[in-house]
């Protein structure tokens, strides 16, 4: 629910319109574009998130990324992971055949399930992977009611 994936599809005047109202629709709930045009293919980190009680976790994928090359944002409730896979810069005599690995900026926003602590959420870098914990706010702690009958 949270990690939207983009939906790829191929210029074209027919869907425009569509694109149109779906856009205005997704900016109206704070959700960011799916839409990527055949022609802007970029790389996009795959996210994970996960919610307990105490903590909201949102892990993303960005291998072959510097940790300096990664920003982490929070804003009401939006929480931005964006940075830049810097191509390798590599001088040989021999022209490349195959090129597959995508390179250049990202940015990723999800709206996070409950309020969080900002002053004690936590980013950490390790093996390609980015995990970032968000403690929940002391006010959206889960309240057990017992039923009676």
């Amino acid at each position: 629910m949270f990690a939207l994936t983009p939906i790829l599809r191929r210029s074209g005047l027919a869907a425009r319109p569509t694109k149109s109202v779906f856009d205005r629709f997704m900016e109206e709930m704070g959700l960011p574009d799916l839409w990527l045009e055949e022609d802007e293919k970029s790389w996009i980190p795959a996210l994970d998130v996960t919610e307990t009680e105490k903590e909201i976790k949102v892990s993303a994928e960005v291998p072959g990324i510097a940790r300096e090359d990664i920003a982490v944002s929070l804003t009401e409730g939006l929480l931005t992971v964006s940075g830049e896979k810097k191509e390798e810069k590599e001088e040989k005599s021999e022209g490349r055949t195959v090129s597959e690995r995508c390179y250049g900026s990202f940015s990723r926003t999800v709206r996070l399930p409950a309020e969080v602590d900002a002053e004690k959420v936590e980013a950490s870098y390790k093996d390609g992977v980015l995990t970032i914990s968000l403690p929940k706010s002391e006010s959206v702690k889960t309240t057990k009611i017992t039923v009676k009958s």
